[in-house]
């Protein structure tokens, strides 16, 4: 295969072969890219936007009574800072499962696989009650009066999250 058909395929600019140009002859060092362009993505994007779904998914959850689920919002406590607190709690709640999450999930792997999976609801319910717990040292944050009703609660949220994820996710070429 000839070097110009190779370089189109793998979409590298035609040119001199890597390592062509040492000596000083020949070839531009900058015609092949050490690193692959990003494609005008942010890739800190996708965490905001999880965060900003987390905080709706957390505030639907807070709008069923029966859960007893609630937010408990800054000082003084208007629609601004209600909003500010819900996605902080996000933030944490990302954050718990993201650093703990990841440590509990890989212990309980015989768990997983002795109860089929469905040992991972009350992973997510212990996560999310212990994000209430963290936040409950504060005048602010999640409250979660039961363990079993954040079970249900994280059922909800993680439904949400997965629906909001089929409408945002980005297409693949």
């Amino acid at each position: 295969m000839s070097a110009r058909r190779l370089a189109r395929r793998v979409r590298m600019p035609a040119g001199p072969e890597p390592g062509a140009g040492r000596s000083g002859e020949g070839g531009d060092r900058d015609a092949w890219p050490t690193a692959p362009a990003r494609r005008g993505r942010l890739p800190d994007m996708r965490f905001i936007i999880r965060v900003i779904v987390s905080a709706f998914a957390i505030w639907v959850v807070t709008l069923i009574p029966a859960l007893k689920v609630s937010i408990v919002p800054f000082a003084p406590g208007g629609t601004t800072q209600y909003l500010l607190t819900l996605l902080v709690v996000a933030l944490i709640f990302g954050l718990v499962n993201a650093i703990i999450g990841t440590v509990v999930k890989i212990v309980a792997i015989p768990l997983y696989i002795l109860t089929l999976g469905l040992i991972s609801l009350v992973i997510n319910g212990f996560l999310l009650w212990l994000t209430g717990w963290l936040t409950h040292w504060w005048s602010w944050g999640l409250r979660v009066e039961s363990f079993w009703w954040g079970v249900l609660a994280a059922l909800l949220i993680t439904v949400i999250g997965w629906i909001f994820g089929i409408f945002l996710r980005p297409a693949r070429r």
